[in-house]
């Protein structure tokens, strides 16, 4: 079950505070190395100013508005910040991140804030979750994000201030992962529906056994979102093709895991060249990877086992091929295509290539033949 926090308020200086770098509203907008950071260095100059920065210059956060708000408003008193002591005299700030990179911004450029906006961010209304200082160790500090999950799922997971999909799912990881709660516990604590809480979960997991993915290929550099893993572990197909288990919790099919990322990274282009036989010239890239997901899907959807074999195998192009082929219908229907578009061909078609446009035509009349002589046997 999750760990019930103890803790009291305090007031405490801006300068005492330190923005946390495993902040959940992080997740995808800065580079994991930065989200890895130690526990020792966490409160170290550089990195509290690429985190400030970070917060100030990506759109999403809004930090500006924020700024507008405060500076109007003053800091709202009873908005508290939930922080846990980091050393002897700061605190780290587990949730309030957003609201602590616009103060830190406001007081670097005071003179153009009221006085009276001033008192109130002079300290900031803090609820401190009792304990020991972290002084660097990274055991204490998984502890007190752990206890600050229940106090951050209230505020970001019902409704207060919705998180993107990326911290969404990994603070449902956390309290299935490393807090022991089952998605049923999760789903009632916060009142969202179990479907949700699965489905989160799942994109979770497989976005992260993509990550270990993307490290042991060395692929170029990482693009794809949280997005379409959730795209793909809403279809029934590709969970039952990446062998989910409702009991495990966990998709079984390593090997069919393995094929769907390469099927992914290949399609979007993303893969070094010649990493699967191939230069970038054979085929082009597609630009939406929830597209790439969505094709996998329909092929899946067909259950054809030459299909799938061709997908386990890693021969992605003949997949295509023959779903494309499937997809036309009966061979009748297929053959009567064929015939209406040589029908149709141009003579500024014909004095294209004709030379390949024979050879091609002399492939075509043999593959005719020999499937008309087979025809013949079995009629």
């Amino acid at each position: 079950m999750a760990i019930e926090a103890s803790g009291h308020d305090d007031e405490i200086e801006p300068s005492r505070l330190l923005l946390d770098s495993g902040n959940l509203r992080l997740m995808e907008h800065v580079a994991q190395d930065l989200i890895d950071t130690p526990a020792d260095q966490i409160g170290t100059g550089p990195i509290q100013e690429r985190l400030l920065q970070t917060f100030k210059n990506e759109p999403r956060f809004k930090i500006e508005g924020l700024m507008t708000s405060i500076s109007a408003l003053g800091f709202l008193r009873n908005d508290r910040l939930i922080v846990a002591p980091y050393d002897g005299s700061r605190f780290i700030v587990l949730e309030g991140n957003r609201r602590l990179s616009a103060v830190k911004t406001i007081v670097a450029a005071p003179k153009s804030v009221k006085p009276n906006v001033l008192a109130t961010i002079q300290t900031l209304p803090c609820y401190v979750l009792d304990g020991l200082p972290i002084s660097g160790g990274e055991a204490q500090l998984k502890t007190y994000r752990n206890a600050a999950l229940q106090y951050i799922g209230i505020r970001h997971l019902t409704g207060i201030q919705q998180w993107e999909p990326a911290s969404r799912y990994e603070f449902l990881a956390r309290l299935i992962d490393e807090q022991g709660m089952t998605p049923q516990q999760v789903a009632e604590r916060f009142g969202q529906p179990l479907s949700s809480v699965m489905r989160d979960y799942r994109a979770h997991l497989l976005y992260r056994s993509f990550r270990e993915y993307e490290e042991q290929r060395k692929l170029r550099q990482h693009r794809l979102t949280y997005n379409t893993f959730a795209e793909a572990t809403r279809s029934p197909d590709i969970r039952q093709w990446l062998g989910w288990s409702d009991t495990d919790q966990t998709f079984t099919n390593e090997a069919h895991a393995r094929a769907f990322f390469d099927y992914v990274v290949r399609q979007l282009g993303l893969a070094q060249p010649g990493l699967f036989g191939e230069s970038e010239e054979d085929w082009t890239p597609e630009d939406s990877a929830e597209g790439v997901v969505r094709r996998f899907r329909d092929m899946l959807k067909r259950r054809d086992p030459e299909i799938e074999s061709n997908l386990e195998q890693g021969d992605f192009p003949k997949a295509h091929e023959l779903y494309e082929l499937r997809k036309m219908g009966r061979l009748e229907q297929r053959l009567k295509g064929y015939i209406n578009g040589l029908k149709s061909v141009s003579k500024s078609e014909m004095q294209e290539s004709p030379a390949a446009s024979a050879t091609l035509l002399g492939e075509l009349s043999k593959e005719a033949l020999d499937l008309k002589s087979i025809i013949d046997k079995i009629t």
